[in-house]
């Protein structure tokens, strides 16, 4: 059950992933080729920004002390998104329903 969850948080950083990337303030398009989706057992992450690419926080959530406004570009790809991946949560709890069910009624017999 918990790679089913796994896998559940995966799709739904998969959905949030292109849309962040389509958000994506371009200079040169570096910021946006460095988004990708991961997941965890306990949620979907979509991530920017690598050690050639060390900008994309500040870019997403803003530098005050250096006058950089926030684009909060992954937040609103993932608000953009949601009712897509609250609908491959929604589908995953039913499978892990489904399977419960046919484990009791395969166990009542």
């Amino acid at each position: 059950m918990i790679r089913l969850c796994s896998s559940a948080n995966r799709r739904a950083a998969d959905i949030a992933a292109p849309a962040a990337k389509a958000k994506a303030p371009r200079r040169t398009g570096r910021l946006a080729a460095s988004v990708r989706a991961g997941a965890t057992q306990k949620a979907g992450v979509v991530r920017a920004g690598r050690k050639s690419v060390p900008y994309a926080g500040p870019i997403n959530y803003g530098w005050p002390k250096r006058h950089i406004k926030a684009t909060l570009f992954i937040n609103k790809a993932a608000k953009a998104t949601e009712p897509q991946w609250t609908e491959a949560y929604r589908a995953a709890v039913e499978r892990i329903i489904q399977d419960i069910y046919s484990q009791t009624q395969g166990a009542a017999q």
